[in-house]
């Protein structure tokens, strides 16, 4: 692999029609035959992922998941690259607890897909998210070993303060990452990983497993959650609509359903290979 041209998935290769534009999967391609490397970086569980695309075989080399928990290249091998240890969970449980923050906890990956979670849950993105994994819901009770990450459901009238408390209290210790909904749209997630779990950190990995310098990197992003994987990037792109301070510096590009992912594909393959 000569270079890593790395992609998020929703709001950048994912349509608002739920569908995989065609010309975009055609850059991607053009991209392999020109000896790069191409990764899709996305918040989705294997499980999440491989719903959403419905059977379709995409053309990435390797898919990092679960905001950078796992990785699995397209020949099946499957990487670990971080979890929460029972103690961290009850540390990050009686945290949230204490303070009435509703969340929900995933399996370790790649059963990221398990969400152990309250029975009755309060927040509608939550009831949302507990109907479409209704047979993989688990009680909070029987988590008692190891986890990929917490969810935390913000509510939008203290979501200032309680985003402030968590990363204040929890930042030193975890990774915590701010998302927004891909159920609504709108609601806020905070994420809490082990420290150093990460897009940009699964991508960095990634370019010393090959031996890409940092100069032919490139990632695409349009929300919080890809903040530390553009900041990796030698070149950062992100679509429009993407929030303001993001990254600065980056190439604005169409969004999703203008060929986001061809556009950024044509600019760097001129720029960079």
């Amino acid at each position: 692999m000569k270079s890593i041209f790395a992609t998020d998935f929703d709001g950048t290769l994912l349509r608002s029609d739920k569908t995989l534009c065609p010309e975009d999967i055609s850059a991607l391609l053009r991209l392999r035959e020109a000896g790069a490397a191409a990764v899709l970086a996305t918040g989705r569980n294997p499980f999440s992922l491989f719903r959403a695309v419905g059977g379709v075989k995409l053309p990435f080399h390797w898919l990092i998941l679960s905001s950078g928990a796992g990785m699995i290249s397209e020949e099946g091998e499957v990487v670990t690259l971080g979890a929460l240890s029972p103690g961290d969970v009850e540390t990050v449980r009686d945290f949230l607890e204490k303070n009435r923050l509703e969340y929900s906890v995933q399996g370790p990956f790649p059963d990221s897909h398990l969400l152990y979670a309250d029975s009755n849950p309060r927040h509608p993105d939550h009831r949302v998210r507990q109907g479409l994994y209704r047979e993989y819901i688990r009680p909070l009770e029987e988590l008692t070993g190891e986890a990929a990450q917490f969810v935390v459901y913000l509510d939008p009238r203290t979501e200032a303060r309680d985003m402030e408390l968590v990363e204040r209290s929890l930042g030193g210790g975890f990774q915590v990452i701010r998302t927004t909904s891909p159920l609504d749209h709108r609601t806020i997630w905070l994420e809490i990983f082990p420290r150093g779990v990460g897009k940009g950190a699964a991508l960095s990995a990634l370019a010393s497993r090959f031996g890409v310098p940092g100069s032919r990197t490139a990632a695409l992003g349009n929300d919080w959650n890809d903040k530390d994987m553009l900041e990796w990037a030698g070149t950062a792109f992100l679509v429009s609509g993407a929030p303001e301070g993001l990254a600065p510096g980056a190439i604005r590009i169409p969004g999703p359903d203008e060929q986001a992912v061809r556009h950024a594909v044509d600019i760097w393959m001129e720029m960079a290979l």
